[in-house]
């Protein structure tokens, strides 16, 4: 195996492999491609509390290079939401929940268009609904 240091976040790299037998470069050349995932959000935060619905606010991080949105997921519940956009601070509502609950949430960073789609680590909160 090969270490790269020093790459960017949520950037697609192409790497050409190009085998060497008897210190003769064979014609052949492979390629291949990596992306690297996302910086996790910097900070997530519950605000505006209802009966059955929890606002998310989710600070970028500060590398926040290739991120297209972010995804909160409540923990337990199939219930989630997505950012329209990256901008920051980034907000969604997640619905459908239970009054007088604590709900633990998480959000992760995402990179469009790549195959496989690429997001960050999570990043967690928690809240109670009113």
């Amino acid at each position: 195996p090969c270490d790269f240091n020093g790459l960017q976040v949520g950037t697609r790299y192409e790497f050409k492999v190009q085998v060497q037998i008897n210190r003769k470069w064979q014609k052949s050349i492979s390629r291949g491609y990596v992306t690297t995932t996302p910086e996790r959000p910097k900070s997530v935060t519950v605000e505006e509390p209802t009966d059955d619905k929890l606002t998310v606010s989710i600070e970028h991080p500060s590398g926040n290079r290739g991120i297209s949105h972010y995804e909160v997921l409540v923990e337990g519940n199939a219930n989630s939401c997505k950012t329209p956009n990256a901008s920051n601070p980034a907000s969604c509502s997640v619905s459908g929940l239970e009054p007088t609950t604590k709900y633990d949430v998480s959000a992760r960073s995402w990179v469009p268009g790549l195959k496989p789609i690429l997001n960050s680590n999570k990043i967690k909160a928690s809240g109670w609904t009113e």
